[in-house]
């Protein structure tokens, strides 16, 4: 891979911020990892034909709890998602839970 795959940092999530971004580093994918779920990027990623992938990812009761006061915000994010791959299926399932709108 070398060359041809880099790190960075995403910058805040907002829109003026991640344009800035997306047109600077026109990736060809964005990975992730855990718990992150930014709604801006996301979307903005799918709009460009951009890959999104959440993987290792993880959601707590408690987590999943506090996404479901914003349902569809979340339900919506996740839907950006093109591939999202869960630590353990416990966790896949509460994301299938805030994903059902």
């Amino acid at each position: 891979m070398g060359a041809r795959v880099k790190h960075q940092y995403v910058p805040l999530d907002l829109p003026a911020c991640l344009n800035v971004f997306l047109d600077r580093w026109n990736p060809k994918a964005v990975i992730v990892l855990e718990t992150e779920i930014w709604p801006n990027i996301l979307s903005m990623c799918k709009e460009r034909g951009i890959f999104t992938a959440l993987v290792n990812a993880r959601l707590s009761e408690k987590s999943k709890d506090k996404y479901n006061i914003v349902k569809p915000l979340a339900a919506e994010a996740l839907a950006n998602l093109d591939l999202l791959i869960a630590q353990y299926d416990s966790d896949a399932d509460r994301f299938k839970e805030i994903n059902t709108v």
